[in-house]
């Protein structure tokens, strides 16, 4: 009788662990014509599908580059998709979509199309130094501390 309830845990737990493994972690929606997104099933996140600029399912157009005060303006004035509650990303959140089996961009652009291998703001300012904030580079990934008068491309994000 032990054996039989062994086996039908382990089975179980097998069951559990291969749903799990096979469900993806982002889902791309059109809830609204030329306004994708994306929901991060791991973080709870939704963002923006498409860059600044950009819109469609492919996101085509020409993604527009900004200083970090033009990008936080640009996400907290965002109606996307019928929400209205946007706002940049911080640091972590932003490198949380990174993807590193990707380069030139390190992102998966079939859930992300249209992004460029080019630097993304995130609202994480520098304590220090409140004139530099932190950026993302999604040509390799990397991030770093940059001037906030520098002009990035901008994703929103809601959530959390």
């Amino acid at each position: 009788m032990k054996s039989t309830v062994i086996a039908v845990f382990a089975v179980s737990i097998l069951v559990a662990v291969s749903a799990t493994a096979q469900a993806p972690r982002f889902n791309r929606e059109t809830p609204r014509a030329g306004q994708p997104v994306v929901v991060d099933s791991r973080t709870g996140l939704m963002w923006q599908g498409c860059a600044r600029g950009q819109s469609g399912d492919t996101c085509g157009g020409t993604s527009a580059a900004s200083g970090w005060q033009a990008a936080v303006s640009y996400c907290e004035g965002l109606d996307w998709a019928g929400h209205t509650d946007w706002r940049l990303p911080s640091s972590d959140e932003l490198r949380g979509i990174v993807d590193r089996n990707h380069e030139k961009p390190a992102i998966d652009t079939a859930v992300f199309p249209g992004t460029e291998s080019r630097w993304f703001w995130t609202s994480s300012v520098y304590t220090s130094n409140p004139a530099i904030a932190w950026g993302v580079f999604f040509h390799n990934g990397s991030a770093s501390l940059v001037d906030r008068k520098i002009q990035f491309l901008a994703r929103c994000v809601r959530g959390k």
